[in-house]
């Protein structure tokens, strides 16, 4: 009996002892939220390529707007987070933006509303985490006027490293500049932010894309970032503009000159793609060179109050036959003359507002979404700004579609529409 009894005493023994470890040993502890970052400030940014915005049709553009901005740049865990901000009565959820660019951000574009520019709270929630909820402020809205979007954007030098210019409209408050590259996949899932520079100090109008940061074939969309900040180029972000262009193809090759891309406009042509929006200062007779995306043909426009186009050259692309001209009679466009590819062809005197070339081989299978494949050379009767726009043919609409677009076209002023005999020169 004694020694069933001791046995019995044994195992409470060991049981209370197990125990005693158990409460001396303290459990492990939860990691606890980490968070820095706040933002809030306006944020400006056209149509884009890259998927952020309202979808543009089925073009694979988007478009963008003004916004108050708010969210956190760095926050961990990301798994498990959910974020709100709060200001008055307003309250919107911010979500994890995710990508390769932004592993740890939350952002959310918000409606700007100027009755709300005070801090944001956010509160910041894991169940995980031993101290969630966790609050956060935003700084105020101090200004509420972003800077203009730049304009002119360029590429000049090679298409594999090239250098990417533009200009500052005058009177612009940024106090830095940021060159961005977007991986552009047009129509489907973006491949994001491809490459970013370092902030760069106000007025700068040039920027080199290092080598090895593009691959040979793929799109990219140049995006030019304009912020305006308090203490330096890392200081507090008060206000943003974004610009973007139409996409360019990367290659192994060199410009021969500086090849203008244009911005996308919000609304759809008539041949429902995109329409393609330039604002390039030009010089009396002097050649720049514009290219979007290819098409079968394109209308080529000048903006109010623009100097209207004396000449134009259309690349050698290995069409087999040459391109049709058309022009503008103040109702429709009618054919004018055939043109030969790397040949000046002189407007008449006083020049054309708009026209029209058509021709192009679907066969060739230009990529519709590059901006480096059918490099157009335009002269104009004097100086001053160009801001036209360049809108590909997708198909050759019914003739019922012509009235619409002369709708669209009435407003620009009428055309001249016959040329001089002695129109073509050489090159």
């Amino acid at each position: 009996m004694r020694t069933v009894i001791g046995r019995i005493a044994s195992v409470f023994g060991a049981v209370a002892a197990a125990i005693c470890v158990v409460i001396a040993t303290p459990l492990p502890s939860r990691a606890q939220l980490v968070v820095s970052g706040p933002s809030n400030f306006v944020d400006d940014y056209g149509v884009n390529p890259i998927g952020t915005g309202v979808a543009i049709g089925s073009t694979g553009y988007y478009y963008g707007g003004t916004f108050d901005s708010v969210g956190l740049l760095q926050v961990s865990p990301v798994s498990g987070t959910t974020i709100t901000a709060q200001q008055d009565s307003a309250t919107y959820n911010i979500p994890f933006l995710g990508g390769g660019a932004f592993p740890t951000q939350f952002y959310n574009n918000l409606p700007l509303d100027l009755s709300l520019t005070g801090a944001w709270t956010l509160t910041v929630v894991n169940p995980s985490e031993s101290n969630s909820p966790l609050t956060v402020d935003t700084p105020a809205l101090t200004v509420t006027t972003p800077p203009p979007l730049v304009t002119g954007v360029n590429l000049s030098g090679s298409l594999a490293a090239p250098t990417i210019n533009w200009t500052i409209p005058a009177g612009s408050s940024a106090t830095t500049e940021t060159v961005y590259l977007f991986h552009v996949n047009p129509g489907g899932p973006s491949g994001g932010a491809a490459f970013a520079s370092a902030n760069l100090p106000a007025g700068t109008t040039t920027y080199t894309i290092p080598a090895g940061v593009l691959t040979a074939g793929e799109l990219y969309s140049v995006s030019i970032q304009s912020d305006v900040r308090t203490g330096g180029l890392t200081g507090t972000l008060e206000a943003r503009s974004r610009s973007f262009t139409a996409s360019f193809t990367a290659a192994d090759a060199t410009l021969a000159s500086p090849i203008y891309l244009p911005t996308v406009s919000p609304t759809l042509s008539a041949y429902g793609g995109p329409v393609y929006d330039f604002n390039v200062a030009v010089t009396s007779g002097q050649q720049i060179a514009i290219d979007p995306p290819a098409a079968t043909g394109f209308i080529y426009s000048t903006g109010a109050g623009d100097p209207n186009f004396a000449s134009v050259e259309l690349p050698n692309i290995g069409n087999p036959t040459p391109y049709d001209l058309y022009l503008w009679n103040g109702s429709q466009f009618v054919f004018d003359t055939t043109l030969n590819a790397d040949t000046v062809f002189d407007f008449a005197a006083g020049g054309v507002s708009e026209f029209e070339i058509l021709g192009i081989t679907r066969s060739l299978g230009l990529n519709p979404n590059s901006a480096t494949d059918f490099v157009t050379q335009l002269t104009f009767e004097s100086s001053g700004m160009f801001t036209g726009t360049m809108t590909p043919v997708i198909t050759i609409p019914e003739p019922s579609t012509w009235a619409l677009l002369a709708l669209g076209f009435g407003g620009l002023g009428l055309a001249g529409w016959r040329r001089r005999a002695a129109g073509l020169r050489g090159t």
